[in-house]
């Protein structure tokens, strides 16, 4: 997102309501960021680019029932959001088999051996589960920037906070997150060592 700030965007949207040009220009500043928000949840680049075109005749629709104009990016978010999680369960395979499962059956994956690949996975959960420990705050800041891929300022946007209380929230959840994963391998380590022990 540029160096657009919260007013010049209210104005933008507003004329966005009645002016095709500037409803172009929101889609010039925000296109890219929807189209990473439903790439993250479908995974598929062809189903994203059709999804974000679906996404903004659907804006372009429903544009003029926007409230609070300066808080676009965080109502096309929700609405992204929205459409590829329809998108993303209307288009699900019944039984979905992964590249390479043959190998994993034979003791080998993509990822090297089944060990290791439940290793990771166990790490992966372990993070999702601390991660949903966190108070909402903490945990929006980390999912919308660590993995939704926003920036600072588009968080900022977004939420419609100063950019140095993002930065605190962002540098606490980390913080927070860390400590609850290093509490949870010390866990771990400890029930590991008594159940060797027993």
């Amino acid at each position: 997102m540029n160096n657009m700030d919260f007013e010049e965007l209210g104005l933008l949207v507003e004329q966005a309501q009645n002016d095709r040009d500037a409803f172009g220009r929101l889609v010039v500043q925000f296109n890219a960021t929807v189209f990473a928000i439903v790439l993250r949840r479908l995974g598929d680049w062809d189903d994203a680019q059709e999804l974000v075109q679906e996404i903004w005749l659907h804006v372009m629709s429903r544009i003029h029932q926007i409230r609070q104009p300066k808080r676009f990016a965080g109502w096309l978010e929700k609405i992204a959001v929205r459409m590829a999680i329809n998108r993303a369960t209307r288009s699900r395979p019944l039984i979905q088999a992964e590249d390479g499962w043959l190998e994993s059956i034979a003791g080998r994956s993509r990822h090297g051996t089944v060990l290791d690949e439940v290793v990771e996975r166990e790490r992966d959960e372990s993070v999702r589960e601390a991660v949903a420990e966190l108070d909402e705050i903490d945990r929006e800041a980390l999912v919308r920037h660590e993995w939704g891929g926003q920036s600072l300022l588009e968080m900022a946007l977004a939420l419609d906070v100063p950019l140095g209380t993002v930065k605190r929230r962002r540098n606490s959840a980390r913080k927070r997150l860390r400590l609850k994963l290093v509490n949870r391998a010390k866990r771990d380590r400890a029930y590991c060592r008594a159940i060797q022990g027993s």
